[in-house]
């Protein structure tokens, strides 16, 4: 019978064992009004920078994530794209000063021009409103 499951089990114990479940509490925090913005502006512009919003290049946006209670030192090693950027909406989420590692929104929709290959992350609140530009464009 090969014995080398049952160590691999024991290690994993062991590890499971040794890690120390660090708890954190969160004061209750409320949502910030997001800024509106013309989206229909997305079909006259050649990318981002045309529109008329205050567009953060998510490099810049994830580096001051390093300065961030949690310290996620890790995210200076990425190599991050200069074509990339978010919607304050997106980057900003909640009222206040709170530290924003704890507070990200998913990537869940985003904006890309083909002719200069940018990038716009957007919030959820702002992808439905221009999903339903989509729509009666396509009526």
């Amino acid at each position: 019978e090969y014995m080398g499951n049952e160590e691999c089990e024991r290690e994993l114990e062991q590890e499971v064992e040794q890690e120390i479940e660090q708890e954190i509490q969160i004061q209750k925090q409320f949502p910030r009004d997001e800024v509106h913005w013309v989206y229909e502006t997305i079909f006259s512009v050649r990318g981002v920078t045309g529109l008329s919003i205050n567009a953060i290049l998510l490099k810049k946006f994830i580096l001051t994530l390093i300065d961030d209670p949690l310290k996620i030192e890790s995210l200076r090693e990425i190599a991050w794209s200069e074509s990339v950027f978010c919607t304050e909406n997106f980057c900003l989420s909640l009222k206040g000063q709170t530290p924003l590692a704890q507070h990200l929104r998913p990537v869940d929709m985003m904006l890309v021009w083909r002719s200069n290959q940018q990038v716009l992350l957007i919030s959820e609140r702002v992808a439905d409103a221009i999903l339903k530009l989509f729509w009666n464009r396509a009526e």
